[in-house]
């Protein structure tokens, strides 16, 4: 009776380590372009590439405020110290002029990345989407940093845009850009 009971032990530990095994992420076809004991950050690869290779879906803009080259890369990097696979995706989003040096990034993160912004009470605004989303707006400064972002949560995942190199622009204008291109996130 003993032997049984180790043996459903060991299956039922096998068995959860398989679920386990796929919620991670799928390296193959992956590059990885530095390695430390703590993260693995991959080679940029298409934006579909990363969807294929993340084990968990994501929603993306279907609207910027400016046309898009449409080379859209994604950048994976891998941890987890706390024994959950921690993801962070950061995903450029260049544009199609080369003339204008802004442009929007998207970061997802499967566990909290940069809601910090929100917990610390970093933020300058609050707002809700049209889908009932809480979203924290952090706008640009004289002087200060180089982008505005939109942070928020969604399900189990981290969302933030950033609009970058936007320092001379009008901060209301920003805002708005950054709340239209959240509004078009889609699956």
């Amino acid at each position: 009776m003993r032997k049984c009971a180790v043996f459903l032990l060991c299956c039922g530990v096998s068995m959860l380590g398989a679920c386990s095994g796929g919620q991670s992420l799928k390296e193959a076809g992956l590059v990885a372009s530095a390695n430390t004991a703590k993260e693995v950050t991959y080679n940029p690869v298409p934006l579909a590439k990363a969807k294929e290779a993340l084990p968990f879906s994501f929603q993306a803009p279907s609207f910027l405020p400016y046309t898009s080259s449409g080379d859209t890369k994604a950048v994976i990097r891998k941890g987890g110290a706390s024994g959950k696979e921690q993801i962070v995706l950061n995903v450029k989003y260049n544009r199609s002029d080369g003339q204008d040096s802004r442009y929007v990034e998207l970061t997802v993160a499967n566990f909290e990345y940069s809601m910090q912004l929100v917990q610390q009470k970093l933020f300058d605004e609050a707002f809700t989407l049209s889908d009932g989303t809480q979203v924290y707006y952090k706008g640009i400064k004289e002087g200060g940093d180089e982008f505005a972002t939109l942070t928020w949560k969604r399900g189990s995942m981290d969302y933030q845009l950033l609009y970058r190199n936007v320092r001379d622009q009008d901060n209301s204008a920003v805002k708005q850009a950054l709340l239209q291109v959240a509004n078009s996130m889609k699956a």
